[in-house]
């Protein structure tokens, strides 16, 4: 597991829930509630960082409308901290891409 997976776990644990959703274009945390100061810098972060990412994917930023991380402990796993990741992106013209982190 990596460190920020450990982190989300955590963080999800510690709130008795099983999926969280990131909505980085309204800066957002679901499910609604106090969030440590961590989460909400590690969130500007990404934030600050997504354009260069795009960039080297070929990825014009501008041209995203909205990214959703959706992260899910998986309880069939044997690890019990094992969580599922999903980031959906919609482009500009309504286009819905998602991709599995694993």
């Amino acid at each position: 597991m990596l460190p920020m997976d450990e982190f989300i776990f955590d963080v999800m644990r510690e709130k008795g829930i099983n999926e969280l959703k990131i909505y980085f274009s309204k800066n957002k945390i679901y499910p609604d509630g106090e969030y440590s100061q961590k989460i909400c810098k590690s969130i500007g972060a990404y934030m600050k960082w997504l354009p260069a990412l795009a960039h080297s994917q070929d990825v014009d930023s501008d041209k995203i409308r909205n990214i959703v991380v959706k992260v899910t402990k998986d309880n069939s796993a044997k690890d019990a901290c094992e969580l599922k990741i999903l980031v959906t992106a919609i482009d500009d013209r309504g286009l819905r891409h998602d991709v599995q982190v694993r």
